[in-house]
């Protein structure tokens, strides 16, 4: 007990010098002052010159002090100022990172084959609206607008906007351009057969994805929209409300998921909508009535209906049946 009462003032003693280590100035102006107020009311110095002249020290020393002091707060302001603007960098590289992140966890590669044809399944459970862009749309109407439908119901209240954009089977150019395409892929297959790519068969597939979205119109809860364009790519396009897929016209080849979390999402939309624009938006709404039956549409019925898409009906009767065939019975590419 009696240690630690010694050791109080001692302690006492050391912050007060530490204080005076600290803050000179105003430990030499309070001594001086004191020093002169005890002077002052005293007889020893008898005449006021050498008071006066303490006085206008201790003045003098006290804004030395107060200047000292401010170029103190700024030297700790600039300090401050430059802690402030390293630590907002941090942070923004650190955002940085969580958005890198984040997008490597919403963006992948799907193996070729069934794995893409099963990521294809699951964006029809819950979409909403879907986006399609790609060649002559035949996984589309093989599997994609049929799964809309059984998931959507038949009420009008339920009806999914579907999008749909594909080559022109009015522009003969366009088909013999990606028919040579894709005999070139075909070709580059090991143990490759002849390549049943033509010109006709690219314009038949086109119309086939034509009448079966009209179909889907008018006796299911869907609302399509058909774009067909004079372009022709290498890619395919697949959008629902949460993700999209970009698979390749050589199915060999793996596809990329990108989910709407990540920001790549909001750009293929934006791809999507401009290809639109420079598309021709076909009137479905024109066309004439096709029975609910499929197997019911007759030739007469689909030159007819492609007529009123504007395309010419200068094929055999033949053809327009074969165009049924197509529009509703194609297999999954996929398998799946």
């Amino acid at each position: 007990m009696a240690a630690e009462e010694s050791a109080a003032p001692a302690g006492r003693l050391a912050r007060i010098f530490g204080r005076i280590r600290l803050d000179p100035e105003h430990t030499i102006v309070l001594v001086t002052g004191l020093t002169v107020a005890v002077l002052g009311m005293t007889d020893v110095i008898e005449t006021p010159k050498p008071l006066i002249a303490a006085t206008l020290a201790v003045l003098s020393i006290l804004a030395f002090s107060q200047l000292r002091q401010a170029k103190r707060r700024e030297e700790a302001e600039a300090r401050a100022s430059a802690h402030g603007e390293v630590l907002e960098r941090l942070v923004g590289r650190i955002r940085d990172l969580e958005g890198e992140y984040t997008n490597s966890l919403t963006m992948r590669h799907l193996p070729e084959g069934p794995a893409i044809g099963k990521a294809l399944e699951r964006m029809t459970v819950e979409a909403s609206s879907y986006h399609f862009r790609g060649g002559t749309g035949t996984y589309l109407r093989s599997a994609t607008l049929p799964r809309l439908y059984r998931r959507s119901g038949t009420t009008a209240g339920s009806r999914r906007t579907v999008e749909i954009e594909i080559i022109d089977p009015g522009s003969a150019a366009t088909c013999e351009r990606y028919a040579r395409y894709r005999r070139a892929l075909d070709s580059q297959r090991a143990g490759a057969t002849p390549s049943e790519w033509t010109a006709r068969r690219v314009r038949l597939e086109s119309s086939g994805t034509v009448l079966a979205a009209v179909w889907f119109s008018q006796h299911t809860s869907l609302s399509p929209r058909v774009f067909v364009t004079e372009r022709i790519s290498s890619l395919r396009f697949d959008m629902s409300d949460s993700e999209a897929i970009v698979t390749n016209e050589d199915r060999e080849l793996p596809a990329l998921l990108v989910s709407r979390r990540n920001t790549f999402y909001f750009a293929l939309r934006a791809e999507l909508e401009l290809s639109q624009e420079q598309a021709r938006e076909l009137p479905l709404a024109a066309a004439p009535a096709l029975p609910s039956a499929t197997e019911e549409i007759t030739a007469e019925q689909v030159r007819d209906t492609l007529t009123a898409m504007g395309f010419a009906a200068d094929g055999m009767e033949s053809e327009w049946t074969e165009v049924v065939a197509l529009a509703f019975n194609r297999p999954n590419p996929y398998g799946h």
